[in-house]
């Protein structure tokens, strides 16, 4: 008698434990369910564009895109042709910014921002933007003086310019508001307030462009 009283206890504290742990469990999972993913985050298109931030494409455009950026990352470079590829085969739909993401472990990602801003005030940002990418590797200041000469710069200009406190702020300001919206990797990639933090390849990209091209019919 005594012995089945004993298994009959050890039955009933086994079954509590488990609808205990299954209940734990469910639990977790429910809250897990209700956070949002970093990709379904939104933030108001007009909270990123910066007057001052170098863009392509048509003003105006249906489609808002806003790359949070680093020179130096190797995603950035694996997200930099999909996005000119995008652009190329959506000219009218689409308005692209490049806004400055150097992150503290790319020590040359600050110096390359610095060089495409200086080559901006001599209008030639995006010709730089391209040329740092497709020379990831040769990031040190020789090289960038080289892209500079190959984009026939004014060489005394650029040199002061890229040193220059305005353009530093500027880029600080990219920093600042990186910071506000809680953006930490690069590349982050905002579409129409979107956020991705994530190398979207063409093919996402024209899904998503032409979701919200639809959406907005």
């Amino acid at each position: 008698m005594q012995r089945k009283t004993i298994i009959i206890i050890s039955l009933a504290a086994a079954t509590i434990i488990i609808a205990g742990l299954l209940l734990f469990f469910s639990d977790q999972e429910d809250k897990a369910g209700s956070v949002k993913t970093e990709s379904e985050r939104t933030v108001s298109v007009d909270e990123v564009v910066s007057e001052d931030a170098h863009f392509k494409g048509q003003a105006g455009a249906p489609i808002v895109i806003v790359e949070f950026s680093d020179f130096q990352c190797p995603a950035c470079r694996l997200e930099y042709p999909e996005l000119k590829k995008l652009l190329a085969a959506n000219p009218q739909l689409i308005q692209l910014y490049y806004r400055h993401l150097p992150l503290p472990q790319h020590n040359r990602a600050k110096p390359a921002a610095a060089a495409a801003e200086a080559a901006g005030l001599q209008g030639k940002f995006w010709e730089m933007h391209d040329l740092l990418f497709e020379n990831q590797s040769k990031l040190d200041d020789d090289n960038i003086r080289d892209y500079a000469k190959k984009l026939s710069l004014d060489l005394k200009k650029f040199e002061e310019d890229w040193s220059s406190a305005p353009i530093k702020e500027k880029i600080e300001r990219d920093l600042k508001k990186a910071s506000e919206l809680q953006l930490t990797s690069t590349p982050t990639v905002i579409i129409n307030g979107k956020i991705f933090s994530q190398v979207l390849s063409f093919t996402e990209l024209e899904k998503r462009i032409a979701s919200l091209v639809t959406d907005s019919k």
